[in-house]
């Protein structure tokens, strides 16, 4: 499981200036994954820096990467790997996997703390690598993880332009189904069950080996390249090593129980119609992406009942908390009562990085407050739509 070493820290007394903290620059091929997966074996972290997510947007020779692993005294207190993308003249290094990577929290010991000293020290050993980034993108940060607070956030952080919803399960399901909300959720779900029972009958599956990962993932790329040109967005997931990333991801998550990824589906009548992908960290799991299949089934909403069945097994297996991650949506409103922001830090290493650090900062404001206002929303959202027609 993600962050699985987050009860194992040994423990590092000391100011950070008693500490002998050092760090060390690898390229992100096979020997410097192996150092980062030894290095966070121990450590806090979120799953989008896991080991196996790492190597998964990593690895292949098309990738270009650095790990940075931080020591005190020879022992590893953090790790971050980094992907570099290049497009302008401008090489930035970013969390792996880009806007996929969302509550991000490198691997951290639970005693390092906020204070910025890592974050500096990797500034500096950046610059001076024989690699030249001219940009540091750390978006979407998780401030604490597992009580562990983000030592790669300081005071510059802003806030990140999309919120983060979640919904609390430690009163069950009949907490999450209390009031006149939950007696609507209850008996649309009744309705849809029906609905779907009707049209050939359907079945909830999890993904339980490497061609069923395949065949799940191979239906939500089709799903969500379909619903994005309807929407006028541009597909996130077209490229083919964002998905070869994804299969290779999920494959790997099929190695531990629960899985650390887990794929779940809806089929009706043998057809997949919705399908999400999840992570799992301490007592929560968060829906990392999700789509469904826009036929005639549609009315019978397959998406809404497969989440309501996610949220129903989350609750049975005793889970704190049910994250939708990023992006305000009218669907995850209807079920979340808490919401959070992370935080975005752009640092600029160069003349050039430090123009574009601030072109970034600006932006982020800008969209920041355009999504914070309903009515402009909506017309954004239209205007996109006609765009994409």
């Amino acid at each position: 499981m993600a962050g699985a070493g987050s009860g194992k820290n040994r423990s590092k007394q000391g100011t950070a200036k008693e500490r002998r903290l050092g760090v060390t620059l690898h390229p992100a091929d096979q020997e410097g994954l192996n150092l980062y997966r030894a290095a966070a074996s121990e450590l806090t972290y979120a799953p989008p820096q896991s080991p196996e997510w790492t190597e998964s947007f990593l690895a292949g020779e098309d990738r270009e990467g650095v790990i940075a692993i931080f020591r005190d005294g020879g022992e590893p207190v953090s790790a971050v790997a980094l992907e570099i993308i290049r497009g302008h003249g401008v090489a930035t290094a970013r969390f792996p996997g880009g806007s996929h990577a969302n509550g991000n929290f490198v691997p951290c010991h639970r005693e390092l703390g906020g204070n910025g000293v890592l974050l500096t020290m990797l500034e500096a050993a950046l610059s001076e690598h024989s690699v030249r980034i001219d940009m540091l993108s750390l978006e979407r940060q998780r401030e604490t993880l597992c009580g562990v607070r983000n030592p790669f956030l300081t005071p510059d952080a802003t806030a990140s332009a999309d919120v983060a919803l979640a919904i609390d399960l430690t009163g069950g399901i009949d907490q999450v189904l209390s009031g006149s909300t939950g007696k609507r959720k209850r008996k649309k779900h009744r309705s849809q069950r029906r609905k779907l029972e009707a049209a050939g009958g359907y079945r909830r599956l999890t993904a339980k080996n490497e061609q069923q990962v395949e065949r799940l993932l191979a239906a939500f790329f089709q799903m969500k390249a379909e619903r994005f040109r309807n929407l006028g967005i541009r597909n996130v997931f077209e490229e083919a090593r964002v998905q070869e990333a994804f299969v290779h991801l999920f494959k790997q998550g099929l190695g531990s129980t629960p899985p650390a990824f887990q794929l779940d589906a809806l089929e009706v009548d043998g057809r997949l119609r919705a399908v999400t992908g999840s992570s799992r960290i301490d007592s929560s799991i968060i829906c990392e992406f999700s789509s469904f299949l826009e036929d005639e089934l549609v009315h019978a909403s397959p998406g809404d009942f497969l989440f309501h069945e996610n949220i129903l097994t989350a609750c049975e297996e005793g889970l704190a908390l049910y994250d939708f991650s990023v992006g305000d949506e009218f669907y995850k409103r209807q079920w979340c009562d808490v919401e959070r922001r992370y935080r975005d830090l752009f640092i600029g290493l160069t003349g050039k990085g430090k123009a574009l650090a601030r072109s970034k900062q600006v932006s982020a404001g800008l969209k920041r407050r355009l999504k914070s206002s309903p009515a402009a929303m909506r017309t954004f959202k239209k205007l996109r739509s006609l765009a994409g027609n």
